[in-house]
């Protein structure tokens, strides 16, 4: 008898946990205006879609701000939704709605019904059983333009533009631990101010840079300036107003001119914003500083982005004096593979008038961890014991820039003196000061 029913809960065991597995959430695949994106993890359970609220923002160019603690505020085209985390209950323009599922947090991402908000702010969404896929349909238009239409047509306008002034700002936190052990006491913080401007034909790019740096809980700050001239062949730089060094440009001219032609060009310039995994969406248009723009928001997707920044250094490799050995490549693609974060956005602000993109707004993340196996195939000493187990370090990027002055002459710096790059390295038996002097 009491095998009997030992038998028997172990078969309802099963049942139950058959049951479960049934309606555990399912990863599936997403979609978006024929576009495959494996980045964005989406999730099925019981027939209800869900993915994280970032990923809602990025496809759709909604605007997202939490109001309270546990409230969160979406808004697009005069539309605004409220929701609270863990009720289904939500405010749509001041009208009760029931989300088929509550908002959730799942570790440090918030999670979201990916049907209900996307037609709610104008999307179509289908699923594809076959595949598994959920497609999502953002077709909002500008002026009867997609996103990738104003942008390609943005840069066929700035083609009629040969010079423009650049001022912005770049602010970077990076925190860094060693075996789990801070290498700095906290996070770094650093600002950088630009101001410079630049010619495409022929190039010429002057920027000089303002660089603040401070530890996070500490007051005290160090600051240097340093300025940077490019032309078509070669590159300058001038450190705290020091004389002024030179080293041939590691990009060959035609690969400017390649980037001008692929801009330039519509069909192409369409087909390199799809290889290189860019998600565009519209803001809502906004009139700055007495200019009305339209907003166009852009994600990349990290997987593209590797292989675009792989094929970029293959690029940069062909065009060095001397052949770099594969083996750096090879090391770069290793080191890619070990980002463990990789989140990068950016909004460009297209003057309605003109059609030139006047502002850019960026914002980053990236991640990387290294094992002591990682840091030995990099090349570091053989010692393997005096490695560390664990390398982690992050990155948070925010930067803002704006072009003016379009049209206004090209002022380059006096380089007439510039010297060798190479004078500032020591060489054997030679220490800094004495090469100073």
């Amino acid at each position: 008898m009491r095998k009997a029913l030992l038998t028997l809960t172990l078969a309802l065991i099963m049942v139950a946990a058959g049951a479960f597995s049934a309606l555990a959430a399912t990863e599936v695949n997403l979609n978006v205006n024929g576009k495959g994106i494996p980045s964005i993890n989406v999730l099925v359970e019981e027939g209800i879609s869900r993915f994280s609220i970032d990923d809602f923002s990025r496809i759709t160019g909604a605007t997202v701000v939490w109001t309270e603690q546990d409230v969160i505020q979406i808004s697009k085209n005069g539309k605004t939704l409220l929701l609270t985390m863990g009720e289904r209950d939500a405010l749509l323009d001041g009208n009760k709605v029931v989300l088929p599922r509550a908002p959730i947090r799942n570790g440090s991402v918030v999670e979201v019904p990916l049907r209900f908000l996307c037609e709610t702010f104008g999307c179509r969404v289908d699923w594809n059983a076959a595949d598994k896929t959920v497609l999502v349909i953002n077709d909002e238009k500008r002026n009867g333009m997609n996103p990738t239409e104003l942008l390609v047509n943005s840069n066929l306008a700035s083609e009629s533009v040969n010079t423009c002034s650049l001022d912005g700002i770049t602010n970077m936190k990076i925190d860094a631990l060693v075996d789990g052990e801070r290498v700095l006491p906290t996070p770094l913080a650093l600002s950088v101010k630009q101001q410079g401007s630049v010619q495409i034909e022929p190039l010429q790019v002057y920027i000089k840079q303002n660089i603040t740096s401070k530890m996070e809980t500490d007051a005290s700050q160090e600051s240097m300036v340093t300025e940077s001239y490019i032309t078509g062949d070669k590159i300058y730089i001038r450190p705290n107003g020091e004389d002024w060094f030179v080293q041939d440009l590691p990009l060959p001219e035609e690969f400017w001119k390649e980037q001008r032609d692929i801009q330039s060009d519509p069909l192409r310039a369409a087909a390199y914003i799809r290889e290189t995994g860019m998600i565009l969406s519209f803001g809502d248009d906004v009139s700055l500083d007495g200019k009305d723009y339209y907003v166009i928001n852009a994600y990349l997707d990290p997987n593209k982005f590797q292989q675009t920044y792989l094929n970029l250094m293959q690029q940069m490799a062909q065009g060095m004096p001397q052949d770099l050995p594969p083996e750096i490549i090879q090391q770069m693609e290793q080191l890619l593979a070990k980002v463990a974060i990789f989140d990068c956005n950016y909004k460009l602000y297209i003057n309605k008038d003109t059609l030139i993109s006047e502002i850019l707004e960026l914002c980053m993340r990236m991640d990387l961890n290294l094992t002591k196996e990682d840091l030995e195939q990099f090349g570091l000493p053989a010692e393997s014991e005096k490695l560390p187990e664990e390398v982690y370090v992050s990155m948070e990027i925010d930067g803002s820039y704006k072009m003016s002055d379009f049209g206004e002459p090209f002022v380059a710096p006096d380089v007439s003196n510039a010297r060798n790059i190479a004078d500032m390295i020591p060489q054997p038996g030679e220490n800094i000061s004495e090469q100073s002097n």
